[in-house]
C-alpha cells in the first residue's frame, strides 16, 4: 500500500471516529516514536508461517551444498542468508536500479509453465565460476568475458542448484520442478506490479562469493508452508457488519431553536433579563442537526423535566435502516 492510499485510509477512520463522537485511538495518532508498518512489503505469512518458509530455506541451501559437491568434487559453502516478502513493483524497481547484468534461469512447473527465477549477478557469477575453477585472484579480478568452458560450468551450477531446490520443494509438499533457458535479458516485472512474491538470498562460497537469489510467487510459498490466505469477505456482507456497528454507535445531536445576527457591541453588552430574538417564528418548528446537518423538524416539549423533541417530519437526506439498501 502507497502512502497517499494509507493516508486516505487514516483519513476515513478519522471521519468514522469523530462521526460518532470518539476521539482517535492511540493507534491512529501519529507517533515519530511508534515503530511504522511497512506497506511497502506484503504480509501474507505469519511468524509460524515464515519459520515453515526458513525451514524450507534451510533445507534448500542443505540440498544445494551437497548437489554442489558432487559437481565440483569438493565441499562448496552454500548457505541461505534471508528470506523477504516483496511485491513485484519492489522486483521491478530492483531491475531498474541494477548497475549490472543478471544470468538467470527460469524455474517451470507442470506442462511447463514458468513459476520463478533462480538468478545471480554476471560480475559475480563469472568471479564465482572463475574461482571454482582455480584461477588466480588477478585472473578473477580482471573483468574478461566469459570462457565457453566457464558457460558451460555456469549452466552446470544452476542445473545442480534447480535440481536441489525442487527436491528439497517436493519435500516440502511442493510439485516438481524444471529448469528452463539461461538469459541475461532484464526481467519484465511491472513496474506497478501488485503480485506478491518470496526472495530466498543465498550466499555461494567461503567468502560469499556469489549471491544466489531464488524468487517464486508467494501463492506458491503459502501452498507449501500453509498459509492461507484470508478469504475475501463478500461486499454484501461487509456492508451489513458495517451496517450492524454503525447503527448501534451514538452520535451527538443537537436541536436549534434558531438564529440571529447580533453586532458584536450588543452582544458583549447583553445582561440577565434581556431578550434576544431569534429568526424562528413561533409557528415555525424546530430542527434536530448532526454535523450541521438537518436531519428532523418538530416542536421543543418538556418531558420529565427535561427539554424533549418531538419529531413531526424527516427532512430530505436521513436515510432508514429500514427502507435503505446498498448501492
Amino acid at each position: 500500500m502507497n502512502s497517499s492510499a494509507r493516508t486516505m485510509q487514516e483519513h476515513v477512520v478519522h471521519v468514522l471516529l469523530d462521526a460518532i463522537g470518539q476521539s482517535p485511538s492511540p493507534a491512529f495518532m501519529r507517533d515519530e516514536q511508534a515503530p511504522e508498518y511497512d506497506w511497502d512489503a506484503p504480509s501474507l505469512f505469519g511468524p509460524e508461517q515464515i519459520e515453515r518458509l526458513n525451514t524450507l530455506a534451510a533445507d534448500m541451501a542443505a540440498s544445494a551444498r551437497q548437489a554442489l559437491a558432487a559437481l565440483l568434487e569438493s565441499d562448496t559453502p552454500f548457505e541461505c542468508c534471508r528470506l523477504e516478502q516483496v511485491y513485484e513493483r519492489q522486483l521491478a524497481a530492483d531491475v531498474a536500479a541494477a548497475q549490472t547484468v543478471r544470468y538467470s534461469m527460469t524455474l517451470l512447473e507442470a506442462q511447463e509453465k514458468p513459476l520463478g527465477l533462480v538468478e545471480m549477478d554476471a560480475p559475480q557469477a563469472r568471479q564465482c565460476v572463475a574461482r571454482l575453477l582455480g584461477a588466480t585472484e588477478d585472473a578473477v579480478a580482471a573483468e574478461t568475458a566469459m570462457s565457453a568452458v566457464e558457460q558451460d560450468l555456469l549452466l552446470d551450477i544452476f542445473s545442480a542448484l534447480v535440481k536441489a531446490f525442487s527436491t528439497a520443494w517436493v519435500r516440502g509438499g511442493g510439485k516438481p520442478l524444471q529448469r528452463g533457458a539461461v538469459s541475461s535479458k532484464a526481467n519484465a516485472w511491472a513496474a506497478d506490479g501488485q503480485g506478491e512474491y518470496c526472495r530466498v538470498i543465498f550466499r555461494l562460497g567461503s567468502d560469499g562469493q556469489g549471491n544466489v537469489t531464488l524468487t517464486l510467487p508467494a501463492a506458491a510459498m503459502a501452498a507449501v508452508c500453509g498459509a492461507v490466505a484470508a478469504p475475501a469477505q463478500p461486499v454484501e456482507e461487509a456492508r451489513r457488519h458495517m451496517r450492524a456497528y454503525v447503527e448501534v454507535s451514538p452520535v451527538p445531536v443537537e436541536v436549534k431553536l434558531g438564529t440571529a445576527a447580533v453586532a458584536v457591541r450588543d452582544l458583549v453588552d447583553l445582561h440577565a433579563g434581556d431578550v434576544l430574538v431569534l429568526s424562528t417564528t413561533v409557528d415555525e418548528p424546530v430542527v434536530l442537526v448532526q454535523r450541521g446537518k438537518a436531519l428532523l423538524s418538530g416542536a421543543a416539549v418538556v418531558c420529565d423535566g427535561h427539554y424533549g423533541f418531538r419529531v413531526t417530519n424527516r427532512l430530505p437526506g436521513l436515510k432508514s435502516t429500514k427502507d435503505s439498501s446498498p448501492a
